[in-house]
């Protein structure tokens, strides 16, 4: 293997048939990508549809009902036995259908989420995807960004440092230096020459030339040797699993209690037996997991078509319970176009060409490719005639020392003839405390700083410095001291025009924003007044902003928090959902963020909100969709053991009823619309599991209704008409089904009603009312079938009686919701408990 660190830059360059100025050509490197592949660490598991399949046979539960086929099929009752084996094969088709979609969603997001990288080819300057980079390209790097493979350094600026502990363990920065290293076995934390995958850049930029890529990096070959990444559960996963291990046991004991019962009646034991399994089976919510999973993937991928990403699934749960939205300003609030309005100076041209001088970004093609604010400066200077790559011919680059948020400026070092000289950028209330300038001279210069502040535009200082000698840089303050100032040039950043709206829907949602900004108070005081927001942090640092995150902690409140630098990651970590900016963010900042907002648009923060509620609101209606049917389901067994009756269904029956409602209706309310009022609610609690108690109240008395329809018809059928137990438990079977049919609408909301909703303003639940009645309708009227499910036909006056029956469960919750929404009576009013409910609370 090459020891890239060992050979000089022009060696490299020969070896690797590239160019340490221009990069590869275009064609070169599409040329190696196929022949050398995709720059990945590859993955050991993959989606493996036949263990998937197979996967579904693991239940505990499952496998109790296979011996019963089997127990059947020794007693000759082959029809049974082979209709039992026939609805576990079905039920796993369903479950792998489910789980297969679910991975295959999962899988999707991974891709949308591969990291950026900058490169040169052909001495332009792009902006692609990591994985397709190759060996031999050459990379800008910048203080955040994550190294996307190994490369040998061949240029950086001053105090150029790499945060290498995930891969050296070295805890502290380590600093870097372009010179080749002598020796054969200098070991991996020394050789500072070159940077890793894995790593990232903590402070100053470079260039380097990319030696290896994908498995043959560092990081690749340890990749190789482990492998062995484990999935975890989201929370409301893990509450989740909990509570269907209640379900189970709880289902267990009362399935023990029928069996009982019916065996204590005198009743055969193969016949119980098999009863009692297919009620487990049947009240059992097994396809939970996988439909929660289905609903999160599909949330999230929804959520990408709106500028939203989400890295960690548990964030989509935190965003209903969100109370505050921490946002920065420029490009998130604003549109992140700004235009120099004006240059206060004595001397615009010099304060202009200082401004260019000491400039990080780039005009390719007449667009800006870096900072906006830089860019503006740019732009505004070739109007004038001022040209950056001119200039540089006229100065060439010696030195960086890189902008902080400390320093709050950054400074570009070029050589004159036999001179050299210091363009400075920065705050300007930074600035002149550095510059050769009279009191009367500050006061001047930060005034008109304010009036322009003021006016919400963005306001940088420009200053210079001579020296005949290069200056011995090892700190800033060298450098920066007794500077000549030049001028102030001032820029505008409108604000986003959707921003105003989102921001009241913000408030109408019970959730604050407040503007968190490096920029001067009165920029952001102008900004915050025009888009309504009434707390406004101007002048942040790092710290500020961490202390503002945990001040807002202290009072209780759920926080999102929005960030771009490397500077803002610890802020990001500590907040409850950190959102990066998908545009401008480093590569740490997004790592560190639960969500990347690829707009930089503060809306699609607010949407990221909205989605999150409804992918919430959405898990809760299948969760109450299929426990109140499986509440229906044992009630009407238990009852009828109860108080003697024969029991209302065969075990067949209640196998085939948990297929044909559980499946299709329950995926459906998974991908539900948004609610009209999802953002006219308060915040979720956050320590609010998924079944409250008030909904777990609503969940029995709707598995009462549907319990009460199924034997109503049963008893009606068998005692009144006296039509006989056959035709008594076709009408329960069907009775049992289609109102959970019906039911299915009841749970898109619990207070609004379905016809406010609109019928069919979710097609998906439409048709799986059709397909579901029509997969049910056919087991009575299909010869086959009608043996198999010991079913009888049903005529038109059965239909009128099973369709009334059957559609009670819609009915009833109707004039329930109808009771509830209808306007309180005047005495309450004069109370004060309404009138006030929509009162904000002003910081």
């Amino acid at each position: 293997m090459a020891r890239y660190h060992n050979l000089a830059i022009p060696d490299i360059e020969k070896k690797l048939h590239t160019s340490s100025k221009r990069g590869l050509a275009d064609v070169e490197a599409k040329k190696r990508l196929l022949e050398f592949g995709p720059n990945e660490l590859e993955e050991k598991e993959q989606i493996n549809p036949f263990a998937i399949f197979i996967r579904q046979f693991s239940d505990f539960i499952i496998w109790v009902l296979v011996a019963a086929a089997a127990v059947s099929g020794i007693l000759n009752e082959w029809v049974d036995a082979i209709a039992i084996i026939v609805i576990v094969v079905l039920n796993a088709f369903l479950g792998f259908f489910q789980e297969y979609r679910a991975e295959k969603s999962l899988a999707a997001l991974k891709k949308l989420s591969s990291p950026t990288s900058k490169v040169i080819r052909s001495g332009q300057h792009l902006a692609i995807n990591s994985s397709d980079l190759v060996q031999g390209d050459l990379i800008e790097l910048d203080a955040g960004d994550n190294i996307p493979a190994d490369a040998r350094l061949s240029y950086i600026s001053l105090n150029f440092k790499t945060s290498e502990a995930s891969l050296t363990g070295e805890s502290t920065p380590v600093d870097k230096t372009i010179l080749d290293l002598k020796g054969e076995a200098v070991p991996l934390a020394e050789r500072t020459n070159m940077v890793y995958m894995g790593t990232s850049v903590a402070a100053g930029r470079g260039r380097a030339i990319i030696c290896r890529t994908g498995m043959h990096t560092e990081l690749g070959r340890i990749a190789g040797m482990i492998q062995n990444i484990k999935k975890e559960l989201t929370p409301l996963q893990k509450r989740l699993e909990s509570f269907g291990k209640f379900i189970v046991y709880a289902c267990f004991i009362l399935v023990a209690i029928i069996f009982l019962m019916e065996f204590w009646r005198g009743g055969e034991i193969l016949p119980i037996f098999l009863t009692a399994v297919s009620l487990a089976v049947a009240a059992i919510p097994e396809g939970l997991p996988a439909v929660v999973t289905i609903s999160l993937a599909l949330g999230v991928s929804r959520l990408v078509s709106r500028h939203v990403l989400i890295r960690k699934l548990p964030s989509v749960e935190t965003l209903g319970s969100t109370t505050v939205i921490c946002s920065d300003k420029t490009g998130t609030l604003t549109k992140n176009e700004m235009t120099v309005q004006e240059v206060y100076s004595d001397d615009e041209i010099k304060a202009l060409n200082c401004g260019v001088l000491c400039n990080g970004a780039q005009l390719v093609s007449g667009k800006i490719v870096g900072d906006p604010t830089e860019g503006a400066i740019l732009v505004y200077a070739e109007k004038k005639g001022i040209s950056k790559g001119a200039l540089e011919l006229e100065y060439p680059f010696v030195a960086e020392i890189p902008f902080d948020p400390v320093r709050k400026r950054m400074t570009i070092i070029r050589r004159e003839g036999g001179k050299y000289i210091a363009f400075v950028k920065g705050a300007p209330d930074m600035l002149v405390d550095i510059c050769a300038l009279d009191a009367q001279a500050k006061a001047k210069i930060l005034n008109a700083n304010i009036d322009f502040a003021n006016n919400a535009m963005r306001v940088l200082g420009v200053a210079y410095k001579t020296f005949d000698v290069l200056p011995t840089m090892n700190e800033a303050e060298i450098v920066e001291r007794d500077l000549e100032f030049l001028g102030l040039i001032a820029m505008i950043d409108p604000p986003r025009p959707e921003v105003k709206a989102a921001i009241k829907e913000c408030r109408t949602a019970g959730i604050s924003t407040i503007m968190i900004t490096g920029d001067h108070k009165n920029t952001a005081v102008a900004i915050g007044r025009e888009l309504g927001i009434t707390e406004v942090y101007a002048r942040v640092s790092p710290e500020d902003k961490l202390n503002i995150i945990r001040d807002l902690h202290k009072r209780g409140e759920i926080v999102a928090m929005t960030g771009d630098g490397v500077n803002d990651a610890p802020a990001l970590k500590e907040s409850d959902i950190g959102i990066a900016m998908g545009i401008t963010s480093t590569d740490v900042t997004k790592e560190v963020a639960d969500m990347v907002i690829t707009d930089d648009n503060f809306a699609s923060i607010v949407t990221a909100v909205k989605e999150g509620r409804g992918i919430f609101d959405n898990i809760k209606k299948f969760i109450h969709y299929l426990l109140s049917c499986n509440i229906g389901e044992i009630m009407v067994m238990f009852c009828a053991s109860l108080i003697g009756w024969p029991i209302p269904l065969i075990p067949i029956q209640i196998l085939w009823v948990n297929i044909v409602t559980d499946g299709l209706p329950a995926l459906a309310l998974g991908v539900d619309p948004l609610l009209p009022d999802v953002m006219q609610k308060p915040p979720r609690p956050r320590d609010e599991g998924v079944i409250t108690k008030e909904l777990g109240i609503l969940m029995l008395i709707q598995g009462a209704i549907i319990a009460l329809c199924s034997l109503s018809a049963f008893a009606f059928v068998l005692f009144i008409e006296k039509e006989g137990l056959g035709r008594a438990r076709t009408c329960a079977f069907m009775v049992l089904a289609i109102s959970q049919l019906f039911h299915s609408f009841n749970c898109r909301s619990n207070k609004l009603s379905v016809f406010k909703l609109g019928i069919f303003s979710n097609m998906n639940l439409i048709y799986a009312f059709i397909v579901s009645l029509s997969l049910q309708v056919s087991i009575i009227y299909m010869p086959f079938f009608q043996s198999v499910f010991k079913t009888e036909y049903l005529g038109l006056n059965d239909w009128g009686l099973v369709i009334l029956i059957s559609s009670m469960p819609l009915w009833v919750m109707e004039l329930y919701k109808l009771a509830i929404n209808s306007p309180p009576s005047p005495s309450l009013r004069k109370r004060g408990g309404i009138e006030n409910n929509n009162a904000q609370k002003i910081r």
